[in-house]
């Protein structure tokens, strides 16, 4: 069953006109102002810092948060989602600086480029170039080298595990993945995407548009890069996190992605939140939502002691 506090907010976020429809800047700045009225309030940490890591000549926006100034802290790398197309770091600071004190982690947040002004892969090739800087880090922020992981919710989720694809076997592989409702199968539409359609936030239209702008063809929907509950061998993708939203159009494909994992062989902690909907880790004002952001970073903490 929905969470009543949950079912009390859809009506307010009934689109009565097609995202098509609105021109992309208006609709980008529309999406950030509703979820900044439902965030968590911002937590102050030691130390928040702006920088960039060169990617061929462009400069990725890198944020990050550290909760304290101790050594041999774990790093996670974050994506915020937004469907390849909207959000940054901004929609998602509340959620890294409680991530980053509760996971006692430094949590460098990447604001990737986004669609359809840089389409697939974009996004991907800087997510791998702040993989492959992070080395030079460690030893200046005087982390640990062996408790990397990489983290995201939605289309993020999507980067971080195929990243973790794409690097297996090299040194800069992340040893954990926190995958939060993550998109992994853009090829077939699952239960859930009939179930919850319309009327709980993301649907099922949305989620057309995102795609349609993220990618340059529609067969690049078959490839694992963008579908990776596709790879037939996922042996080699490090242990993994896997939460999902009950009332999510994501839903299915999530669960299948975790239940792909574990027959693989892979180390899966999964946890479905039966009373929430897609993008709840903008809804912290809400006890119930707070409740699960608090649960996933209370889980990636104890996941550092399995390492």
């Amino acid at each position: 069953m929905l969470h009543p506090d949950i079912a009390a907010l859809l009506p307010a976020f009934q689109g009565k006109v097609s995202w098509s429809e609105i021109p992309l800047v208006s609709l980008r700045k529309s999406l950030l102002r509703n979820m900044a009225a439902l965030d968590m309030a911002k937590i102050e940490l030691a130390a928040i810092e702006n920088t960039t890591v060169s990617n061929s000549g462009y400069e990725i926006p890198v944020r990050v948060y550290r909760p304290s100034l101790a050594q041999d802290l774990p790093i996670v790398v974050y994506l915020h989602g937004g469907g390849w197309v909207t959000f940054n770091v901004d929609s998602h600071d509340s959620f890294c600086r409680y991530l980053a004190l509760h996971s006692q982690s430094i949590v460098v947040a990447v604001d990737y480029r986004l669609a359809p002004e840089h389409k697939f892969p974009a996004a991907l090739e800087d997510v791998l170039a702040v993989l492959a800087w992070l080395p030079q880090q460690v030893q200046q922020w005087q982390a640990d080298s062996q408790k990397i992981a990489i983290a995201g919710d939605s289309a993020g989720a999507n980067l971080a595990t195929v990243a973790c694809y794409l690097t297996q076997g090299q040194a800069i592989q992340p040893k954990l993945q926190c995958l939060i409702y993550p998109v992994v199968d853009t090829t077939q539409e699952r239960e859930s995407f009939s179930l919850f359609a319309e009327g709980y936030m993301l649907e099922r239209q949305h989620m057309l548009f995102f795609i349609n702008h993220y990618l340059n063809h529609a067969d690049e929907r078959q490839d694992v890069r963008v579908s990776p509950l596709l790879m037939t061998d996922k042996r080699h993708q490090p242990p993994a996190l896997v939460f999902i939203a009950g009332f999510d159009p994501l839903r299915d494909e999530g669960s299948a992605y975790a239940q792909a994992l574990e027959q693989a062989g892979v180390s899966v902690e999964y946890h479905c939140f039966d009373d929430l909907i897609h993008g709840f880790l903008q809804l912290g004002k809400i006890p119930v939502a707070a409740q699960a952001i608090d649960m996933i970073a209370k889980k990636l903490a104890e996941s550092w002691e399995k390492i």
